[in-house]
């Protein structure tokens, strides 16, 4: 037994993905903070080291206190976004119901075009189980006006903070890769689309090997929708090591190449005939009167990186609010003096509070 809490049911291991899973059975709710904890002890406990670079924990099954259900509620929703990091994008206009057993989280349409909607549920399904299946989540898609400019508004300033220049490039038989073409957003692509030029994040990347044949799977996604593209070399080609260095997760890319549809599906991809990459220029604020950053989560926050990109856009304050602890009141304060208190710190924290 781990500890009087939870106990380890199964091991799992997949060697293509090189994963390790590990079940637990638990006695109470886990929080996501307290994963990272759980797996120090396993790996403490097993002497398993650095054997398995990747340990994910699935709980099958729970018994969860009804008690504190809106807490346990709250964590899950708040980790979504942690999860599938563009909901931030959304997240002012998003919402956590819960009637009875049955929990709704709402959220616009704008996301479905950016995103596997199956992704979302099959999170949720874990989710579930970790509460003991006492509650089932179900995701209510509305039309919201705002989330059509959120996604607009966001998509302009990528492409105002991005240079004009690409890299790096690579020499492609591809006869068009020095003429400008127009950049099309995903979601303007459609039946009619041919040879395009798209640009995006890298949200995951595939490799698949024959005797003859060596193919790149990647996701791309530009706030406005996302495909799946595909690069295609021959098994011995002397640019796939190259590629390798460029088309890998959370780069932002440049893909020329074909719409079309899959063999035997009726999904579309990019046939892609040339990806590059484009290094995003540094943020700035250009307002005159500067704006003060409130309520920033210093747990999850560099320090140093803060300070830095807050001078640079010449903020005069700051607002922090760590959680559940004010350590980090002491690591920001020190770096702060460090630049002789240029900037003003608002000192704030989140408390529970408990019903006398």
């Amino acid at each position: 037994m781990l500890n009087e809490d939870f106990e380890i049911t199964k091991f799992r291991y997949e060697k293509d993905n090189q994963i390790l899973y590990i079940e637990l059975s638990v006695k109470r709710y886990i929080f996501f903070k307290e994963e990272k904890i759980i797996i120090s002890k396993i790996r403490d406990m097993y002497k398993l080291g650095n054997s398995f670079s990747d340990i994910i924990l699935e709980i099958n099954q729970a018994l969860v206190e009804s008690d504190n259900i809106n807490e346990y509620l709250n964590d899950i929703y708040e980790n979504l976004f942690n999860e599938f990091q563009y909901l931030i994008l959304y997240k002012s206009i998003m919402d956590l119901d819960s009637k009875g057993d049955v929990v709704y989280i709402s959220m616009p349409y704008e996301v479905s075009k950016i995103s596997d909607i199956s992704l979302i549920n099959a999170y949720l399904s874990k989710c579930s189980k970790r509460l003991g299946n006492i509650v089932k989540f179900y995701i209510k898609t509305v039309d919201n006006e705002n989330a059509v400019k959120i996604r607009d508004t966001s998509f302009d300033s990528i492409q105002n903070e991005k240079p004009s220049i690409v890299l790096p490039d690579i020499e492609d038989d591809y006869n068009e890769h020095t003429e400008e073409k127009k950049v099309t957003r995903i979601c303007e692509l459609d039946s009619n689309s041919y040879k395009v030029s798209i640009e995006g994040t890298i949200n995951y990347v595939k490799e698949y090997k024959s005797e003859k044949v060596y193919l790149f799977e990647f996701g791309l996604n530009d706030l406005s929708g996302s495909i799946v593209c595909k690069k295609f070399f021959n098994r011995d080609d002397s640019k796939i090591e190259k590629y390798m260095e460029i088309i890998d997760e959370n780069k932002y890319v440049s893909v020329s190449g074909k719409h079309q549809i899959e063999k035997n599906s009726t999904k579309y991809f990019i046939n892609a005939d040339r990806v590059s990459e484009i290094k995003l220029s540094n943020r700035t604020d250009k307002s005159k009167v500067k704006r003060v950053e409130m309520n920033i989560d210093t747990d999850i926050v560099n320090a140093d990186l803060l300070l830095e990109c807050l001078l640079r856009w010449k903020h005069e304050a700051f607002g922090i609010m760590p959680k559940e602890n004010i350590n980090s009141f002491i690591e920001i304060y020190k770096k702060n003096l460090i630049n002789k208190h240029k900037l003003k710190m608002i000192f704030g924290t989140t408390v529970n509070v408990l019903m006398d």
